[in-house]
């Protein structure tokens, strides 16, 4: 929770998230007190809202945090880092390859790792992301997202890190695959699929 917090409090200002309240720890368990935001998370909002109407808020809102600045952005959380800690987790044993989403379960973690290395980007499109944009994590009222929640992973790294997940959740939450139309949508003409597949994998380390 002490990411979070860190986060929560550096984005007070900059993006509709929660306040802080209350932070506390006593060395075993931690404890955090979060203002309340309005609106319904866009997982619940499956076949009450079109698809369309849902991709156009879903692009809406990963634009809004894509435009934060990063000059004084202090959490990295660029390949170098993020492949670093994808190391670590495997050599503590953290990584549980039988919860791998369907695509990824021929993989070992430690073959996961092996294709991340071989198959990394050359390049990173470094923006603000938040981590883990699925539909829960995104609060919507009416017709404008009121909010986003879960901000322990944010931080400098590519965009496609935030496409990759979003298109997952939107698929995992619909029933369709709306990679396209959510990329078309996010202003991606020319998206990247080996970049979305790239961080899809990342994800599960």
């Amino acid at each position: 929770m002490l990411r979070e917090k860190e986060r929560l409090e550096w984005l007070h200002g900059r993006l509709p998230v929660p306040e802080v309240f209350a932070y506390e720890t006593d060395g075993r368990e931690e404890y955090m007190v979060l203002s309340a935001l309005p609106g319904r998370d866009a997982a619940s909002l499956c076949g009450v809202r079109s698809d369309d109407e849902l991709v156009m808020l879903l692009a809406q809102g990963l634009r809004l945090i894509h435009s934060v600045p990063i000059e004084q952005c202090p959490f990295d959380m660029s390949l170098d880092q993020t492949i670093n800690q994808a190391k670590r987790n495997g050599r503590r044993g953290l990584v549980e390859d039988t919860n791998f989403d369907c695509e990824h379960r021929r993989y070992s973690a430690a073959e996961v790792l092996e294709e991340l290395l071989s198959t990394r980007p050359a390049d990173e499109d470094l923006v603000f992301t938040h981590g883990d944009y699925c539909l829960p994590n995104v609060l919507i009222d009416g017709e404008e997202v009121t909010g986003f929640v879960d901000w322990g992973s944010a931080g400098i790294a590519d965009r496609y890190k935030d496409i990759a997940l979003v298109v997952e959740s939107l698929q995992r939450n619909t029933g369709r695959d709306l990679q396209a139309t959510f990329c078309k949508e996010y202003g991606l003409t020319r998206p990247s699929a080996e970049k979305i597949k790239y961080y899809s994998l990342l994800d599960e380390l």
